[in-house]
C-alpha cells in the first residue's frame, strides 16, 4: 500500500489505534507516506492522519458486501411462512 497515491476526495478505510478497520473516510491531503483524512466520529466530523500502510481504498462494492453480510446475519421469518413444522 505504500505505493498507492490518494487524491483529495478519495474514500478510504483506515485502521484505528486498536487495529480495527473504520470508515469510510475522505482524504483531504496525501503528503509523502502520510494521508490526512476526515470522517464522522462519534458525535462530530473528525480529522486525522495516518501512515499509508494503515489505509485502504474504499470501493462502493465494500459497502454492498457489508450490507449483504448484515442481511445474512438477520434471520428472515417470512422465509418460513407456509412451511410445515415437523
Amino acid at each position: 500500500y505504500n505505493d498507492e497515491i490518494y487524491q483529495k476526495g478519495d474514500k478510504i478505510w483506515f485502521q484505528d489505534k486498536n487495529n480495527k478497520w473504520q470508515g469510510p473516510a475522505t482524504v483531504t491531503e496525501h503528503e509523502g507516506r502520510k494521508v490526512y483524512f476526515r470522517y464522522l466520529g462519534k458525535d462530530e466530523e473528525t480529522t486525522s492522519a495516518t501512515h499509508t500502510c494503515r489505509i485502504q481504498r474504499y470501493y462502493e462494492e465494500d459497502k454492498e458486501d457489508k450490507d449483504q453480510q448484515k442481511i445474512k446475519e438477520k434471520p428472515d421469518k417470512e422465509d418460513n411462512i407456509g412451511e410445515k413444522e415437523n
